[in-house]
């Protein structure tokens, strides 16, 4: 007895703290990795608790574990939230390039503005596609496969070929048979002065 009494027992305050401090924030699901490691961490808690043998080091590990388990659920938490927001600029920005492309070839006309634009969104796209995949490989593997499906799914924009470089609504080489045959009347009619002149002398 005389020996028992010179064991101290362990503080467990904060370990009582870190348990009730992750139950408040459950329920969790075994189903999902960030909040198994929570369950086994509560688990080894409670049972540590009730074993008034246990020596104060291994009561501050075990409360450490629970903490930290908690901060890792919740890094993947905001995580996901960071990597949904990403993802649906990427594809909206994306969308916006394919619909410039759209009305370039629906219209045949691709101006050195719509080229601009369109290089700058693209551009925009493909940066926010490579943030949106670096944020995405920092999750844990049994949460990437929706996201990288998403990102992989987006289609690579290629940029057409600046066909009114004048901005002048109409496509170059329509401008330029335009010019070609507008010359070709001015110089029949000029032959048609100039033979008529002829004539008169």
């Amino acid at each position: 007895y005389a020996i028992k009494s010179l064991v101290r027992r362990a503080n467990v305050t904060e370990l009582q703290n870190a348990i009730s401090n992750a139950k408040s924030q459950g329920p969790f699901d075994n189903n999902i990795e960030e909040d198994q490691a929570i369950i086994l961490a509560l688990e080894v808690g409670e049972n540590t608790v009730g074993n008034e043998n246990t020596p104060q080091d291994v009561v501050d590990t075990v409360t450490t574990n629970i903490n930290n388990a908690l901060r890792e659920r919740l890094q993947v938490k905001n995580l996901l939230q960071d990597v949904e927001t990403l993802v649906n600029e990427a594809e909206e920005k994306n969308r916006n390039a394919s619909n410039i492309v759209v009305t370039a070839l629906t219209d045949g006309i691709f101006s050195n503005n719509e080229n601009n634009t369109l290089t700058e969104l693209v551009n925009s796209a493909n940066n926010k596609k490579a943030e949106a995949q670096d944020k995405i490989n920092l999750l844990p593997d049994s949460k990437k496969a929706p996201f990288q499906n998403r990102i992989d799914s987006l289609p690579t924009i290629s940029i057409p070929e600046v066909n009114d470089v004048d901005g002048n609504g109409i496509a170059d080489d329509v401008d330029q048979a335009k010019a070609q045959a507008e010359s070709k009347v001015s110089e029949a009619e000029a032959a048609d002065q100039a033979a008529k002149t002829k004539l008169v002398e």
